[in-house]
């Protein structure tokens, strides 16, 4: 829902422009005569308002399996992680320390990020913002700023 006065302007603006929309389509829709066939309309619907968002890379993961071993690589425990955020927090997930982030940005408060792999290598903005499932049970995570990784065990040590 619209929360500041830009966003509900935004929003009423798009409902009129979408009712004007509707009524031109109804008014101008084909009547349905023997032998004709009724034309296809096509309306874009305008442009909604959005919460600014931060810049995040993210790669699509297998992120609702439920499979016990890693793909492509039998035998080694496939992590199922679940982030998440009490509060808006800071995070960057890589598969490892030095791999390209398959997450990183901002997770708003009460959204959730799904991941899944061998291990993850996470940096924590805030720890203590994060509720962190792993393969289907609590995770407890000390809270504080660091990076750690992950894996079917699992929290690694920690470092700052």
């Amino acid at each position: 829902m619209p929360e500041g006065r830009w966003e509900w302007t935004t929003f009423v603006v798009g409902a009129i422009v979408s009712a004007a929309l509707l009524v031109l389509i109804v008014i101008h829709a084909p009547s349905h005569a023997v032998g004709s066939a009724p034309k296809p309309t096509t309306a874009t619907p305008p442009p909604t308002a959005r919460r600014p968002q931060t810049t995040t890379v993210e790669r699509p993961s297998a992120a609702t399996t439920t499979a016990t071993q890693s793909p492509g690589n039998p035998g080694r425990p496939l992590v199922v992680i679940r982030l998440t955020a009490r509060d808006d927090t800071w995070l960057s997930v890589r598969r490892t320390a030095s791999a390209t982030p398959t997450y990183e940005g901002t997770l708003r408060a009460g959204d959730s990020k799904t991941f899944s792999g061998a291990s993850f290598h996470i940096r924590f903005g805030g720890a203590a913002n994060v509720r962190a499932v792993l393969n289907g049970k609590p995770l407890a995570l000390p809270g504080g700023t660091y990076s750690v990784t992950i894996g079917p065990s699992g929290l690694g040590p920690r470092s700052a």
